[in-house]
């Protein structure tokens, strides 16, 4: 199963208006700059969804390292303070659709 690693270069944070989701049914998006080191630039777009709703599935976009993600509403202001505070965030993500962000460089829940 192949698992893609990258830093966060930079990002972007887009909450909508209370009562105002997105087209697919998300509160806020947080738009990261990933660096995967020898594989180059890609992205990985986080979607926010209220919590009760329903998450869209993990993908990886096909050749490309873009990756759609999705999380609950609820843990918006932990990805927001780990952004803001952390020297270094690193993202992971499996073949399988798991997907984490984490300071510094760690494996799967560790």
């Amino acid at each position: 199963m192949a698992s893609y690693f990258g830093y966060v270069r930079s990002y972007a944070l887009n909450l909508k208006a209370p009562g105002g989701l997105g087209l697919l049914g998300y509160h806020g998006v947080i738009n990261l700059e990933l660096d995967f080191s020898s594989e180059g630039i890609g992205s990985a777009y986080c979607y926010f969804v209220p919590d009760g709703g329903v998450l869209g599935e993990n993908q990886k976009r096909p050749d490309s390292l873009h990756f759609d993600v999705y999380f609950w509403m609820s843990s918006w202001m932990r990805f927001v303070d780990l952004l803001h505070t952390a020297p270094s965030v690193s993202f992971n993500f499996t073949e399988d659709g798991r997907a984490e962000l984490q300071s510094g460089v760690r494996g799967f829940g560790e």
